[in-house]
């Protein structure tokens, strides 16, 4: 399975376009290009489409279920099924013409896992 075949979403909210690299525990790097018909810019400041902010959040955490999740060296990846519990705080870049390319990298950065199981 690719990875980006273990996410749950389906078009247009599959964002990610591609997984280019993950690495168990720590990281993973998904790429999406940005196009002047994407659904998004169609009332987007038309004329001067920016990403909502919004779409670059779901598309961390799309990448980041995908590292969250990503299973150990020589293990094969599987479909996914998590939901985002919390956010933040973000920054994002100033803001460029949507002909550019991003790529959206999560990265852990404390020592133990960004998400953890909780009953309610």
């Amino acid at each position: 399975m690719a990875w980006i075949d273990c996410l749950p979403h389906q078009p247009p909210m599959r964002l990610l376009e591609d997984v280019v690299d993950v690495k168990h525990g720590e990281r993973a790097t998904g790429l999406r290009l940005t196009r002047p018909d994407d659904f998004y810019f169609q009332g987007h400041f038309p004329g001067q489409p920016v990403v909502p902010a919004i779409i670059l959040v779901e598309l961390l955490a799309q990448t980041g279920g995908i590292a969250a999740a990503a299973p150990p060296p020589g293990e094969p990846p599987s479909a996914l099924q998590l939901r985002v519990a919390a956010l933040g705080p973000f920054k994002f870049p100033a803001m460029r013409p949507c002909a550019d390319a991003e790529d959206i990298v999560f990265r852990r950065k404390r020592p133990e896992p960004p998400f953890a199981d909780r009953a309610c």
